[in-house]
């Protein structure tokens, strides 16, 4: 005859505790080899310089501001716009995101000091703050620029942000 006994309550917990220990330190000793196990460095590829025989135009690209509905929203529940600017060269046009933002968009009549000649400043604006973006010239390409700004009142004056760079075009293609 078969006799099977019934497992008592310490036993029971005392199984599984063991199980569960040697579960937790597996899981340790996986997480501690993931962080600290040294990892290959990638092989070295020499890279061999090309002449460039693009001449470069002395006319910088023309620059516009393209402002594209995104389907997804924000935190807040607002709608979001993509940035894009659009740069044609002399043979070629560059299109890049820059930046996809909360609100609606548009381009400003006024122009900043140190933007390029042929571009203008784009403004995206949404409850109380928003976002101004410009193209200057840097020393090897231009750059696109964005800078933080909110909405101010009689009781509060908000700090003014600087730029940063968030996207670059090359000076010629």
């Amino acid at each position: 005859m078969l006799y099977y006994r019934y497992m008592t309550l310490k036993e029971f917990f005392t199984v599984r505790g063991i199980v569960f220990g040697i579960v937790i330190v597996i899981g340790i000793i996986f997480f501690a080899y993931k962080a600290y196990a040294p990892v290959s460095p990638e092989p070295v590829v020499p890279v061999t310089p090309v002449q460039d025989t693009a001449v470069l135009s002395t006319e910088p690209p023309v620059f516009a501001w393209k402002f594209e509905y995104d389907v997804t929203k924000n935190l807040d529940g607002l709608p979001q716009t993509n940035v894009i600017l659009v740069a044609t060269y002399d043979t070629e046009k560059v299109s890049k995101r820059v930046a996809t933002v909360p609100g609606g968009c548009n381009d400003l009549q006024e122009k900043e000091k140190d933007s390029v000649p042929n571009s203008t400043v784009a403004q995206c604006y949404a409850a109380g703050a928003g976002d101004r973006f410009k193209v200057v010239k840097g020393p090897d390409s231009y750059l696109v620029m964005k800078k933080v700004f909110e909405e101010g009142s009689p009781e509060y004056n908000p700090p003014v942000q600087p730029y940063e760079m968030v996207a670059e075009f090359p000076l010629a293609v």
